[in-house]
C-alpha cells in the first residue's frame, strides 16, 4: 500500500471535505443505504453521520496527521479489555452456539484468532479468523475485526493489508451487524462501525488512485 499519510499530511487542509463529501458518494447515499437495509438503518444513522463528522473534524484538527497504525492499536486494546466479551456473549446466547459444534469451533477461531491479533501476530490472527468466517460467515464481529486488520494491519514485522478486501468485510460486518438488530439492540453500534471503516477504505482506495495518477 502506498503511503496515504504523507499525502493526507500535505492536503491537510483538503481532508475534511474529502471525507465529509467524496466517501458518501463512494459508498452511497443515505437513501441507498435506507433501500438495502431497510429501517435497520435508521437506527444507526445518527453513529454514522456522528462518524463522519468526528473523523474530519479530528483529522483537520490534527492537521489531517492521521495515524494509520492508531487503527490496529486501538483494536488490540479492546481486546486486552475485553469490551467484546459482553456482546459475544449475548450472540452466543440467541444462536444457541454450544448446542451447534459447527458454531462453537467458529468461536473458538475467533477467541484466538482475537488473541493473536492483541499479541500483533497479525496473518496468524488473520488465518484463524479468515477460517471463523468459513464456518460462520454471518458473524458481524468476525467480519468486522477481518474487515479492520486488512484495512489496518500493519506493524514492524507485518503487512496484511488489502483495502478492497477490507471493504468487502466492513460492508459484510454492517449488513450482519444490521439482520441482529431486532434481537441485539447493540449490534446497530457495530453496524455504525463497519460502516465508518468501509468509508476510510474507500478513501484510502481513492486516495491510492490519486498517488498513482499523479507520480505517473
Amino acid at each position: 500500500m502506498q503511503d496515504i499519510t504523507g499525502e493526507i499530511k500535505r492536503n491537510g487542509k483538503g481532508v475534511k471535505m474529502a471525507i465529509s463529501n467524496q466517501i458518501r458518494n463512494i459508498i452511497a447515499s443515505n437513501d441507498a443505504l435506507a433501500r438495502e437495509f431497510g429501517e435497520g438503518f435508521d437506527s444507526v444513522n445518527s453513529t454514522l453521520e456522528w462518524g463522519f463528522e468526528r473523523v474530519a473534524d479530528e483529522i483537520s484538527a490534527l492537521r489531517a496527521e492521521f495515524s494509520y497504525g492508531m487503527g490496529l492499536v486501538l483494536e488490540q486494546l479492546r481486546i486486552q479489555q475485553r469490551t467484546l466479551d459482553g456482546i459475544l456473549d449475548q450472540l452466543d446466547a440467541i444462536h444457541e452456539t454450544l448446542k451447534h459444534p459447527l458454531l462453537t469451533q467458529a468461536r473458538e477461531l475467533s477467541k484466538r484468532g482475537m488473541e493473536r491479533l492483541q499479541r500483533g501476530l497479525l496473518p496468524e490472527a488473520l488465518k484463524d479468523l479468515l477460517e471463523s468466517a468459513v464456518k460462520n460467515e454471518t458473524d458481524f464481529l468476525v467480519q468486522l475485526q477481518i474487515g479492520k486488520l486488512y484495512l489496518y494491519g500493519q506493524n514492524p514485522t507485518d503487512n496484511v493489508i488489502n483495502l478492497p478486501s477490507a471493504e468487502k468485510h466492513l460492508r459484510l460486518a454492517a449488513r450482519y451487524a444490521n439482520s441482529e438488530i431486532q434481537h441485539l439492540p447493540d449490534a446497530a453500534k457495530f453496524c455504525g462501525e463497519a460502516f465508518l471503516h468501509a468509508a476510510i477504505s474507500c478513501y484510502a482506495q481513492a486516495n491510492e488512485k490519486w498517488l498513482a495518477k499523479n507520480v505517473d
